[in-house]
């Protein structure tokens, strides 16, 4: 019984709030729209948010935002081959979800990527990260949808689990876990973009990942190394997430070393590109931490560190 009116109150849900997905729908296309004309509008990660959405995720895997961190950045690939342009777009309208579920466009999507195709492998990882999460069958998804009624959930959290139910249904968990594959293959083509994407994500979940076929030492630090390396091309490419992250992850040591003048040289970065207010104000006052913290002399060094990163930047 309990579980019929569960899947009643969903239906109900999704009817209810057609009107405001379409409105979302408007507002994901608009983004694209200014991601294309390449105005550089990409919002860094913050450290503390990221961390209550992993717990959250820990908690509930079905919560809204587990698993897009990466296919909620749908910017156009201009390194993928023009041959396979008219494909993908016909495959993916949208940017990067696609015009039908995952499993039906998979086998296109993967034959795309196997000829060479960057912008290919990029959607599939996007796609993959986004399903990441996603219940494996209709057992798991009933037993989220009456964990979420238990927990007083809201409309938008039963229509976000619903939708990715149905989009994901027939993705394996073996298969979602190729996301990291396609995400490396998409940024050593030199897809910026995929490199952010593969920058932030988390390292605990990519070294699981990569620890099924080598030593979890040895996927740690090839992990760690390739999120550094791939941060600081991107930075050089003038991406503000990738500078930020970059700024951010300097300062906590996590790649292993302090390197505080680094860290505050690509935090002054930040604040002279990001045209967001937000992303400033949070910046200018973690800029007041750092200070507090290093000497004058690591300031100026920081601020000559900075002047060299900005006259060395690939602009278009």
């Amino acid at each position: 019984m309990r579980s019929t009116l569960a899947t009643l109150l969903v239906a109900l849900f999704i009817a209810v709030t057609l009107y405001l997905q379409t409105y979302q729908l408007d507002e994901h296309q608009t983004s694209i729209s200014r991601a294309s004309s390449g105005m550089l509008e990409e919002v860094p990660l913050e450290t503390v948010a990221d961390d209550q959405v992993r717990a959250r995720c820990a908690e509930d895997d079905a919560y809204t935002e587990c698993g897009e961190s990466l296919a909620k950045f749908p910017f156009p690939n201009s390194f993928s081959q023009s041959s396979n342009t008219a494909s993908i777009a016909l495959i993916a309208p949208e940017g990067w979800k696609l015009s039908t579920s995952l499993l039906e466009q998979l086998n296109q999507l993967e034959t795309l990527a196997r000829e060479g195709s960057v912008h290919a492998a990029y959607i599939l990882a996007q796609n993959l990260t986004y399903c990441f999460y996603s219940p494996v069958d209709e057992q798991s998804y009933q037993t989220r949808v009456n964990r979420a009624l238990d927990n007083n959930e809201d409309d938008r959290f039963l229509v976000n689990l619903n939708e990715k139910y149905e989009y994901c249904q027939g993705v394996n968990q073996t298969y979602k876990n190729q996301f990291v594959e396609y995400l490396e293959r998409a940024a050593k083509s030199g897809n910026v973009n995929a490199m952010v994407d593969y920058g932030v994500a988390h390292t605990e979940l990519l070294v699981k990942i990569k620890s099924e076929t080598e030593s979890t030492l040895n996927a740690r630090t090839q992990v760690l190394a390739a999120q550094q390396k791939y941060l600081k091309v991107a930075a050089q490419h003038g991406n503000v997430k990738a500078i930020a992250r970059l700024a951010d992850d300097l300062w906590r040591q996590k790649f292993g070393h302090n390197d505080g003048v680094r860290a505050l040289a690509y935090l002054y970065l930040v604040l002279e590109l990001t045209t967001d207010s937000q992303i400033y104000s949070r910046y200018e006052w973690l800029e007041q931490r750092m200070i507090e913290r290093l000497s004058l002399i690591e300031v100026e060094q920081a601020r000559e560190l900075t002047r060299k990163l900005k006259s060395e930047l690939k602009t278009p």
